[in-house]
């Protein structure tokens, strides 16, 4: 897994924009993506894109991208077991999970 480079990033949402695009045409979907990848929740790594290439590749100016996801980290209040007290602390969630078409199904 690693970052992708722009135009990797923007490869994955005009993949995406078909299963997540809604009623969004693709130009309205590639905005609404910068604009969340621009918010006050995904600045200093709050929200982070990811994708897994072949490992082989992965110093190439091309690389092979296979799956992408996005991990975003917020601010959260919890009270443990056994416990009264409410706590601050970090969560963590996976997101935006895509295979490329031409990955899906291989062994």
């Amino acid at each position: 897994m690693s970052h992708p480079r722009t135009p990797e990033k923007e490869q994955t949402w005009r993949l995406n924009h078909r299963e997540w695009g809604g009623p969004l045409n693709l130009p309205a979907y590639m905005g609404r993506e910068r604009h969340l990848a621009s918010t006050e929740v995904a600045a200093d790594d709050g929200m982070l894109h990811w994708i897994l290439t072949d490992a082989s590749l992965e110093q190439s100016e091309k690389r092979n991208v296979l799956a992408s996801c996005e991990t975003i980290r917020k601010r959260v209040l919890y009270v443990p077991p056994a416990s009264d007290e409410v706590k601050e602390g970090l969560g963590y969630g996976i997101g935006s999970v895509y295979t490329y078409p031409e990955f899906r199904g291989k062994n």
